[in-house]
């Protein structure tokens, strides 16, 4: 599957993506590819010569597109390997893809969990409308809901019930490639993310690519002394560190019957919801007030 934005990545990441060629991936990535590709991959713990650079802005970034390609390859014991050296927000991303493909549900939710609000949920959820037109399965049109509920931001939990709905049958054809597409587009949108973070360059997602712009090398100053004041992160070392907070005009709320975790906005409290998954009608917690104390 190589589209027009990822033939701009590295020559050997774009050779290892080859290897499925320009057809739509199976909803599940667990039989390997091709055999070569894994002694490949092994041959190049050293991620910047997988990224043809000397030097990297962030190795570890490196490490998690590693793991994509192992993911991307079927081989996802390698895959979770190398996501161990990759930042914490992404390595809790790339395992929950790896249990999600391996079809543990559960185990992908509460890797998701920790994610946080990742900067691939908005690209990924503005792509959603596009894809999703005219009339689609009851599944897809609740997911495409979903989405445009949480203000147009990728929700991961709903995927995950997705897919595995979409694995269990009664899908159109049409509806079937609706979901391999979203979860190509989902990989490549995080492939190119940790491609451009360990290289320190930035490809626009758009279908108007143009050319990359060089990005400053991350550095890491220690406080000054005489003032205490800590520094301020810039935004790829929040993303790539650390998890995220979710937004406070969000929250997440698990269905009282079958766990589900899905993706509220805050303006929503209060109100009743149905379940996605198994029909149950709950209330969405209202905000907490707090009483002013008298003086």
């Amino acid at each position: 599957m190589i589209t027009p934005q990822s033939s701009q990545l590295p020559p050997r990441v774009v050779g290892l993506l080859m290897t499925r060629g320009h057809q739509l991936p199976p909803l599940r990535w667990t039989t390997p590819v091709d055999p070569s590709v894994s002694s490949t991959l092994e041959g190049m713990s050293n991620v910047s010569s997988l990224l043809a650079k000397k030097e990297l802005v962030d190795e570890r970034m490196g490490h998690a597109v590693r793991s994509l390609l192992f993911l991307w390859n079927g081989l996802i014991t390698e895959a979770e390997q190398s996501a161990a050296h990759a930042p914490p927000v992404e390595a809790h991303y790339l395992r929950g893809l790896c249990a999600r493909h391996r079809g543990d549900a559960e185990n992908a939710k509460s890797l998701f969990q920790k994610v946080g609000d990742h900067p691939m949920f908005k690209k990924l959820g503005a792509f959603v409308p596009s894809r999703l037109t005219g009339s689609l399965d009851a599944p897809l049109e609740r997911f495409r809901q979903i989405v445009q509920q949480v203000g147009l931001m990728w929700e991961p939990f709903a995927f995950i019930d997705l897919v595995e709905q979409a694995v269990r049958g009664g899908f159109s054809t049409e509806s079937l490639s609706h979901v391999r597409t979203l979860q190509g587009a989902e990989f490549e949108f995080l492939l190119v993310h940790c491609v451009n973070s360990a290289i320190g360059e930035s490809t626009s997602p758009s279908s108007d690519h143009g050319a990359r712009k060089p990005a400053q090398k991350q550095t890491h100053s220690s406080p000054s002394k005489s003032d205490g004041a800590k520094p301020n992160p810039s935004a790829r070392e929040v993303s790539s560190h650390r998890p995220l907070p979710r937004s406070k005009s969000t929250l997440v709320v698990c269905c009282p019957k079958c766990n589900t975790s899905r993706v509220f906005p805050d303006a929503i409290r209060g109100q009743l919801h149905e379940c996605q998954t198994c029909g149950t009608s709950f209330q969405i917690p209202a905000k907490k007030t707090v009483a002013k104390r008298s003086s």
